[in-house]
């Protein structure tokens, strides 16, 4: 499956030796309570605007550990995960929009994926993540078909936050769609720090 919003994945170990392994090892399920409420910090940065002002781009990063056999079957059975299912359908529901058949077209699939690549890569030009999408369609979906089915769409949704969630763990998948949704319905207002509340 091609990686959605050109977030890239890294099959090489970083070159910096296996202390930065075990170091991002202890990372893998890392997260913090905040006044009494389940936030994680990963994601906060990783939704943050100002996230790729500083170094290497994210969407450019890769985790070599996520892609173990073991972590590789982690991240396959949380496809199935009942939170992760749950979150996912429910955002389909809120932002995708079904014909009668139950179906959804390629212009639809298409105009909300654009949605959460302004939010995911903010730095990008519009022209530059339609380029991107159209590319990733064609990949994705050789046949380039004008309609695709719940399952179809749910495997990209599936693919896209297993790609941008710096952890295996199932709220963490959860969540990840959780502020998605924020964000999307936040899209367009001039005070983009109304998205520091997350």
């Amino acid at each position: 499956m091609a990686e959605p919003i050109g977030k890239e994945e890294d099959n090489e170990h970083s070159a910096e030796g296996e202390d930065d392994d075990i170091e991002e090892e202890d990372k893998l399920h890392e997260t913090k309570e905040i006044g009494g409420k389940h936030k994680n910090q990963d994601l906060n940065w990783v939704f943050s605007t100002d996230r790729d002002e500083h170094g290497k781009p994210y969407y450019q990063d890769g985790n070599p550990l996520l892609y173990s056999d073991e972590n590789l079957k982690k991240r396959t059975d949380l496809k199935k995960d009942q939170a992760v299912v749950e979150a996912i359908q429910d955002f389909m529901n809120v932002f995708f929009k079904k014909n009668r058949e139950g179906n959804y077209t390629k212009e639809e699939y298409q105009k909300v994926f654009l949605k959460i690549g302004m939010v995911l890569r903010p730095k990008d030009p519009s022209d530059k993540l339609q380029q991107k999408l159209i590319e990733e369609y064609d990949n994705e979906f050789p046949k380039n078909p004008e309609m695709l089915t719940p399952e179809q769409v749910y495997e990209s949704l599936y693919s896209l936050c297993d790609i941008w969630c710096p952890n295996i763990d199932a709220q963490e998948y959860k969540e990840f769609f959780e502020l998605m949704k924020f964000k999307l319905k936040y899209e367009g207002q001039s005070n983009a720090g109304a998205y520091g509340v997350i």
